[in-house]
């Protein structure tokens, strides 16, 4: 997914702000990257499995916390 085309769905009803925008602009390479890193190390969630999906859930975060510490990606 491009800037643009997450920002056209961030945009669906009309409420992202011009202080959002700028966000996304300043900060897209940083948490783009961050994001598809994060998607390559997350485990399978199963066909309908609560403890894998949760496991996945924990992997992602534990992963953003990995990335705060040694990036020095921000929380926002």
């Amino acid at each position: 997914m491009d800037k643009d085309q997450f920002v056209a769905i961030l945009n669906r009803n009309g409420t992202l702000h011009d202080k959002d925008l700028e966000g996304i602009e300043f900060n897209w390479r940083a948490e783009n990257e961050a994001a598809l890193s994060v998607s390559a190390a997350m485990p399978g969630i199963g066909f309908l499995s609560v403890k894998q999906r949760l496991n996945a859930f924990f992997a992602a975060c534990r992963h953003f916390d990995k990335l705060i510490d040694e990036r020095g990606l921000t929380e926002e």
